[in-house]
């Protein structure tokens, strides 16, 4: 077991090849450079890296998927509302960031569950995903102290278009502690 400058433990999962300290610092974050964290390869799940990842989307689907993020950081993931978090973003919130199984709504760990499903085989109607979108919004708005890391929710196993979601999110372009995938841009 390997220790930081303060004496914590540090898990193997979060050491990386040449053992480098884990920048907090939020004034470099941007929804197109999460160069800064940490990365679980999926090919090679032993080994942590740090490159130049894009979004979260982005990362998710080049395999590269951000397994530790800074304190006040909050990475938002489509669920269901049983809180079954089994598939894509889900699991990885679940493995990375703290999500708790049979939780399908709010604050987990350092995630966010914004439920688009009904259960692991049904998806909301678009009322209910809309409901759910403004229910997280006001929440950011009441926490800005709280920075949220908007995944490309409802775009996957939701079966929801991805310019229906961004319409959902078009008001959370003004909102500076909520970083949205570009593809909502």
């Amino acid at each position: 077991m390997d220790f930081d400058n303060k004496g914590n433990r540090i898990p193997k999962r979060f050491i990386t090849k040449n053992n480098n300290s884990f920048p907090l610092d939020k004034k470099k974050i941007s929804s197109n450079d999460l160069s800064q964290f940490p990365t679980l390869d999926k090919k090679n799940p032993q080994e942590i890296t740090f490159g130049k990842l894009g979004t979260l989307h982005d990362a998710t689907r080049k395999g590269k998927i951000p397994c530790r993020i800074p304190r006040g950081f909050y990475a938002v993931f489509g669920s269901n509302r049983e809180g079954r978090h089994g598939k894509g973003m889900a699991l990885t919130a679940r493995n990375c960031w703290g999500a708790k199984y049979g939780q399908g709504r709010g604050i987990q760990g350092q995630s966010y569950a914004l439920p688009t499903k009904e259960t692991p085989y049904q998806s909301l109607s678009e009322y209910e995903v809309k409901q759910e979108v403004e229910d997280f919004l006001s929440f950011a708005r009441r926490n800005k102290d709280k920075h949220f890391l908007v995944s490309a929710v409802g775009t996957g196993y939701a079966g929801f278009s991805v310019q229906f979601m961004k319409s959902l999110f078009k008001d959370a372009k003004n909102e500076p502690n909520v970083i949205l995938p570009d593809v909502f841009m």
